[in-house]
C-alpha cells in the first residue's frame, strides 16, 4: 500500500511539474526574483527622491547633492541591472522593455531637474515633470502588460 501512495504520489507531482510549461516557468522566475529585485532597489530610490522632493523648497543645494550623489547613480544602476536580467520568451521581453524604457524616463526627468536646479531654470522643471509623468504612465502600462500575461498563464499575482 506504501509503495502505491508513494508512486500515485509521483506520478501526481509529474503530472504537476509537466502543467507547467516554459513560459509560465520564466515568468514566474521573473516575477518572484527579477521584479522583486528592481521594485526593492526602485522604492528605495524613489522614497529617497520623494523625500528630497517635499524639503527642495528648502534646501536646492542639498536637492541638488542628493540627486547628483544619490538618486540619479542609483537609478542607473537599477536600470543597468534591468538590462542586464535575461529573458527568452519574447512576449516577456517586451514587456520588460516597456519597464526598461519607463525607467529610462523616469531617470531622463531625475537629470532635467539636475539642470533646472544648476540652471536655475523653471522651463525645465516643467519639462522634467512631463518626463516624470510619461514614466509613471509607462510603469503603468508595463504592470498591466505584466498583469495580462500572468493572467493569461493562469499566474495569480498578489496585490500589495
Amino acid at each position: 500500500m506504501k509503495k502505491l501512495a508513494a508512486i500515485l504520489l509521483f506520478f501526481g507531482l509529474f503530472l504537476l511539474a509537466a502543467c507547467t510549461s516554459e513560459t509560465q516557468d520564466e515568468l514566474l522566475t521573473y516575477i518572484n526574483d527579477d521584479v522583486q529585485k528592481l521594485g526593492q532597489t526602485e522604492d528605495k530610490v524613489v522614497k529617497k527622491y520623494d523625500s528630497e522632493r517635499e524639503a527642495e523648497h528648502q534646501d536646492n543645494e542639498k536637492f541638488h547633492a542628493k540627486l547628483k550623489d544619490e538618486i540619479i547613480p542609483e537609478y542607473t544602476e537599477l536600470i543597468d541591472q534591468a538590462k542586464a536580467v535575461k529573458i527568452k520568451d519574447a512576449e516577456l521581453k517586451k514587456i520588460h522593455e516597456k519597464y526598461i524604457s519607463a525607467a529610462e524616463t523616469q531617470n531622463e526627468a531625475f537629470e532635467t531637474i539636475l539642470q533646472a536646479i544648476e540652471k536655475d531654470d523653471e522651463s525645465l522643471i516643467d519639462d522634467a515633470n512631463k518626463k516624470l509623468a510619461a514614466g509613471r504612465k509607462g510603469m503603468k502600462d508595463y504592470r498591466a502588460s505584466l498583469e495580462k500575461m500572468a493572467d493569461e498563464n493562469d499566474i495569480k499575482l498578489e496585490k500589495e
